[in-house]
């Protein structure tokens, strides 16, 4: 009885650490001359939800109208665009990205954002 028991207990506790879910949080950074991003992954009960920071390294933020950016990974996973973003007073963009998917982002995966302003465009890729 008492191995009966035992082995009840250990098949139990085998089964509640397999049925637990994996926090993971990935960050990705990159910059150009003008422009830095950071891509946070957020992966959580089985899902992956995006959070994108731009930052404007320039000198005239007056100047930087609604601007628009790409961000694409190179798996094709993810491919977000938005035409009509503003920057705050400090020079900053944030955004929780609206897709959610399941986890399919690794640590070894690259993006790379597009970002366009006033005639002007730079591109580079987040590591």
């Amino acid at each position: 009885m008492r191995k009966f028991l035992l082995l009840f207990l250990f098949l139990i506790i085998l089964v509640a650490a397999g049925c637990q879910k994996i926090n993971k949080e990935l960050a990705f950074v990159g910059e150009g001359d003008i422009w830095s991003a950071q891509l946070i992954v957020d992966q959580n009960e089985g899902d992956e939800a995006y959070y994108i920071h731009l930052a404007y390294k320039g000198d005239n933020l007056d100047e930087v109208e609604p601007f628009f950016y790409n961000l694409t990974s190179q798996s094709g996973v993810v491919d977000y665009t938005d035409q009509n973003a503003e920057l705050n007073e400090k020079g900053i963009f944030e955004n929780n990205l609206l897709g959610e998917n399941s986890p399919s982002t690794k640590e070894e995966d690259e993006f790379e954002i597009e970002i366009r302003w006033n005639g002007k465009s730079e591109i580079f890729n987040l590591k």
